[in-house]
């Protein structure tokens, strides 16, 4: 278990974000499954290891994690690996039932990770999960592209603007001159006039 993290001026993690939250949408895309999120206090001493006491909090799941972070060949490289203790009950997985001497093994491999092996662009995904894990086994599955995409639309926020008091939006529009609206997610910014905004309620 973390233990309740304690203010460190040596930290540059409690510096940077304080006392605060970290929240995880989950999207399991998959027809008509809904988006769900959950929501856990900061604990440790890296986001690490906050990521790592949602799962122990939130869904139960012994999980660990390895980041980096690191300017490379003019730019910035980062990558991320994380191991889970999956249940054999349920179909969760075909292999034989887990040992905790199995997780301990796989975690201890998970953080002999080095930092050039995860950063380098000349080391697969397959060929470092093999180097790690040779010796518990690996089975390797299509890869799923990561896109920075966000559902937010106009045609969304308009329906937003559609459930707000007229009387409200007027004393926005007229303190600052337009309704700006921010996704909190993508930070793509909708900007509505006050024709706009008529427009949108009159519809």
């Amino acid at each position: 278990k973390l233990a309740k993290r304690k203010p460190d001026v040596e930290n540059n993690f409690f510096h940077l974000l304080g006392k605060g939250y970290v929240s995880f949408t989950v999207d399991q895309n998959q027809k008509g499954a809904e988006r769900y999120q959950g929501i856990v206090e900061l604990q440790g001493g890296s986001l690490a290891e906050s990521v790592r006491y949602y799962f122990e909090q939130s869904e139960q799941i012994k999980t660990e994690f390895k980041l980096e972070l690191h300017p490379q060949d003019a730019q910035w490289r980062s990558a991320a690996m994380m191991i889970q203790h999956m249940p054999s009950e349920g179909g969760f997985n075909d292999f034989e039932d887990i040992t905790d001497e199995d997780w301990r093994r796989s975690a201890i491999f998970l953080q002999s990770c080095r930092e050039q092996e995860m950063l380098s662009p000349n080391l697969s995904i397959p060929d470092l999960l093999i180097r790690l894990f040779h010796e518990e086994g690996v089975r390797v599955y299509d890869q799923i592209p990561i896109a920075h995409v966000c559902r937010c639309s106009r045609e969304k926020v308009e329906n937003v603007i559609l459930s707000l008091p007229k009387d409200e939006l007027d004393s926005i529009i007229e303190e600052r001159g337009s309704l700006d609206i921010d996704c909190d997610f993508c930070s793509r910014s909708y900007s509505f006039s006050r024709g706009d905004v008529e427009k949108i309620k009159t519809s």
